[in-house]
């Protein structure tokens, strides 16, 4: 599923990736936060779109998201809209794709968006992410 809004700017958008259902019966597979690099300044979801397949066939939803870049929003807002999409999944807000209300998450980028993954993993804290992924 494209462009799934998770917040108001047209930047917030992500796409949903799904692939094989949960190795074990009866286990949850995490979700996993998908964050593209780009240096902050260009870039979008789609750039992960190999990686967030590789992710889904292994059991585990993937919401792949866009953030707004620099120079049009200032630093923080890259790290704050990641922010927002994570607890747009924590809250339920892909409940309907796959994603369970409450569960931990994973936090995964590339590069500039592995800068982003640990940002918003430590912001989130041990109780809501399950960990933090930072692939160059």
């Amino acid at each position: 599923v494209c462009d799934l809004p998770y917040g108001p700017d047209p930047r917030h958008r992500g796409d949903v990736h799904r692939g094989a259902p949960t190795p074990a019966a009866g286990v949850q597979a995490v979700p996993v936060l998908l964050i593209h690099g780009g240096g902050w300044t260009s870039l979008g979801k789609e750039s992960l779109d190999s990686v967030a397949r590789v992710i889904a066939e292994r059991g585990h939803p993937v919401y792949s998201v866009n953030y707004r870049l620099l120079p049009q929003a200032a630093f923080p807002a890259c790290r704050d809209d990641c922010l927002a999409a994570a607890r747009f999944i924590l809250g339920g807000g892909l409940e309907g794709h796959g994603f369970p209300r409450g569960a931990r998450i994973i936090v995964c980028g590339a590069s500039a968006g592995g800068h982003l993954a640990m940002l918003t993993g430590l912001a989130l804290g041990a109780r809501a992410c399950a960990g933090i992924v930072s692939l160059a």
